[in-house]
């Protein structure tokens, strides 16, 4: 099981993080607990919110691409991305 700190100077950076761990084993389409490298993911996440970064879909993103370079594969796009990529189906005429 993904251990994350309990002492930490935010009081709200526990759940933050822990939301931000289990987005981005969402995005890696890994299981946040059991897979084998979820405490190397989780340690991402929490040196992203102790660098400064607040937003949990944020760190999610920017920690599932870090793990993916880490890994060597390349991560699913995110939504913002994938809404584009419908978008520009749907403007192609079919022959």
């Amino acid at each position: 099981m993904v251990k994350i700190y309990e002492d930490l100077a935010y009081p709200d950076g526990l759940a933050a993080m822990q939301t931000a761990h289990h987005m981005a084993s969402a995005i890696l389409q890994r299981d946040p607990t059991t897979h084998e490298h979820a405490d190397r993911l989780a340690g991402i996440v929490m040196k992203l919110f102790n660098d400064g970064m607040l937003d949990v879909k944020a760190i999610a993103r920017k920690a599932a691409d870090l793990e993916a370079a880490i890994c060597g594969v390349k991560p699913p796009p995110d939504d913002e991305k994938l809404s584009r990529i419908r978008q520009r189906r749907r403007r192609l005429p079919f022959h």
